[in-house]
């Protein structure tokens, strides 16, 4: 295989890549948007909305961050695990009443802030 059909298939391959996570992207920033209608709508007396709020907001932003084409593959997956357990802590908490998932939260959000870091590490050079 000389070197343009090599690299036209490494380009293929990665818009592949990024046609998936765009849409797992898409499908994380939509639940976090239901999530944060459902939290203005019915739960507007809870006490602990705004939790819930912060939930859908980071959940929202980082569904739109996955979609980024050419963010490295560990960063995507750090972020979505971090999105999962940031904000599916938050709401278990604040829906559930699930105290035990107190400390899930931070470790969703250190997966996160890794996945970000990781971007910057890759993007340096």
């Amino acid at each position: 295989m000389n070197d343009d059909a090599a690299n036209s298939q490494a380009a293929e391959t990665q818009a592949a890549v990024d046609r998936r996570w765009r849409t797992i992207g898409a499908l994380v920033a939509m639940v976090g948007v239901m999530a944060g209608a459902f939290g203005a709508h019915a739960l507007k007396e809870n006490p602990l909305v705004e939790s819930w709020k912060t939930g859908a907001h980071y959940q929202l932003l980082h569904g739109i961050a996955l979609t980024i084409p050419g963010l490295p593959l560990l960063s995507r997956r750090l972020i979505l695990t971090g999105a999962i357990l940031f904000a599916g802590s938050l709401y278990g908490l604040v829906a559930l009443h699930l105290n035990w998932l107190g400390p899930v939260t931070p470790l969703g959000g250190l997966c996160m802030i890794s996945g970000w870091g990781v971007a910057a590490w890759k993007g340096r050079g």
